[in-house]
């Protein structure tokens, strides 16, 4: 079983006050506005979100409108959950444990998360013991359908021919069965010199514009390249890039964007999307 790292700090630790800040991030004023309604079965074609993963006090409410409008189209009984690796190496790796969270156990599909086991993808519970970005996708998970499963596969740094080969080796183990993914990562990270004005604070919405646009787009591989040349300190770039091979979309839309200064001001300011690909 893996231990949460961040809970008690990126989200609540306990049952009612983790079920309480999911639902505030529904009502936010930067989030949906409302908490969802879960449609029965799974959508019908494969769909993914890109989804951030800062603490929920800040990026919460824009994660929030990827999961209403993963509600709305059905969540199946198993959901691939790209996250980033902040701290370790190049590796695309899953972990066969489940996963503890305060409002329940949200377990690994065995079968399929083995299934995935070929090429790049490697098992390494290691890679996953102390990241955060997978992690906080799965309350948001638990919280729309109580027994879902994933499949955890954890990015590391790596190029698009790569992220290419983790696509086609998911989509060939679902099969048949209903492709939902989401890929974790936050946007630009910035520090300015004292609290961030509106005028940096578009500044770096049009940093990650760039990034956007790119996925609005349906170009991974432009995606790659802009986050490279243009410096975009977009930390889950892999797992984007790894998720659109995945699910192979034909239309993207922009859910959300804020960033952490429109909830806290700050000299530290963090850009945040919610963002819709699907087939």
């Amino acid at each position: 079983m893996r231990e949460p790292v961040v809970a008690g700090r990126f989200y609540e630790g306990w049952d009612k006050g983790l079920r309480r800040q999911i639902e505030n991030c529904y009502r936010h004023h930067l989030g949906p506005g409302a908490l969802p309604a879960v449609k029965e079965g799974a959508p019908s074609g494969p769909v993914g979100w890109v989804v951030p993963h800062a603490g929920y006090m800040y990026s919460g409410p824009i994660a929030a409108h990827s999961y209403a409008d993963m509600a709305s189209r059905g969540v199946p009984p198993t959901v691939v959950v790209f996250g980033t690796q902040h701290h370790t190496t190049r590796t695309v790796a899953v972990t066969l444990e489940d996963h503890l969270t305060p409002i329940g156990v949200c377990r690994v599909d065995p079968e399929l998360t083995s299934a995935v086991v070929k090429g790049p993808i490697e098992v390494n519970d290691y890679v996953h013991m102390g990241e955060h970005s997978l992690e906080v996708q799965l309350p948001f998970l638990l919280h729309l359908r109580s027994d879902v499963r994933i499949v955890p596969i954890a990015v590391g740094m790596v190029d698009h021919a790569t992220a290419v080969e983790v696509g086609r080796t998911v989509r060939a183990a679902f099969k048949d069965r209903p492709l939902v993914a989401v890929a974790s990562t936050d946007m630009t990270h910035h520090d300015f010199v004292g609290t961030a004005t509106r005028k940096d604070v578009e500044w770096l919405a049009a940093r990650d514009r760039l990034a956007i646009d790119r996925i609005l787009a349906l170009d991974p591989k432009g995606l790659h390249d802009v986050v490279l040349d243009k410096g975009i300190t977009m930390c889950g770039m892999p797992p984007v890039m790894a998720m659109m091979e995945t699910i192979q979309p034909t239309k993207a839309s922009l859910l959300k964007y804020a960033c952490s200064a429109e909830v806290a001001p700050s000299d530290y300011v963090v850009g945040y999307a919610s963002i819709r690909v699907e087939r």
